[in-house]
């Protein structure tokens, strides 16, 4: 489920999740973001690099060192509407 998160699988995250869960997940995305530990590592590296390269006077924007920042982040209601059996 999830990319892997809980050990199950999209098919049977939908016959043991609750509404509830999926909700309180819902929830935490929207507040927290992705839980992509590749994607944090990147924005955390990124930004060490651009507070490094703005102190040594150089202009410098997160996404100059972010390699997956055009990648689109899956939207959470598609999510939710995969997780609750639509499509």
């Amino acid at each position: 489920m999830l990319n892997g998160v809980g050990g199950r699988t999209v098919a049977e995250a939908r016959e043991r999740m609750t509404y509830g869960e999926a909700q309180d997940w819902a929830s935490y995305f929207r507040a927290r973001g992705s839980i992509n530990l590749g994607l944090r590592l990147e924005q955390g590296f990124a930004l060490l690099a651009t507070l490094l390269m703005r102190l040594h006077g150089r202009d410098a924007d997160m996404a100059d060192y972010m390699p997956s920042h055009d990648r689109k982040e899956p939207d959470i209601n598609d999510v939710m509407k995969i997780l609750m059996g639509g499509r």
